[in-house]
């Protein structure tokens, strides 16, 4: 389960499910892992290299055009 807070983080315990944390900011990466959340990015493009997906496009030298 991917979540932006703590009780997502909650919700993924209760459900017995893995859970990725995704916050934009510090603030909400520190409330994330104050919760006890092991894994958090700040990118979708982070999520496709967790899952195994294609590089995200500045690492493929692709500028936002794509």
């Amino acid at each position: 389960m991917i979540g932006d807070t703590p009780s997502d983080l909650e919700a993924a315990g209760r459900a017995g499910v893995a859970f990725l944390g995704y916050a934009k900011d510090a603030r909400r990466v520190t409330r994330l892992r104050e919760a006890g959340a092991e894994a958090v990015v700040g990118s979708l493009g982070e999520v496709l290299e967790l899952i195994g997906g294609t590089d995200p496009p500045e690492r493929r030298g692709l500028d936002d055009r794509g």
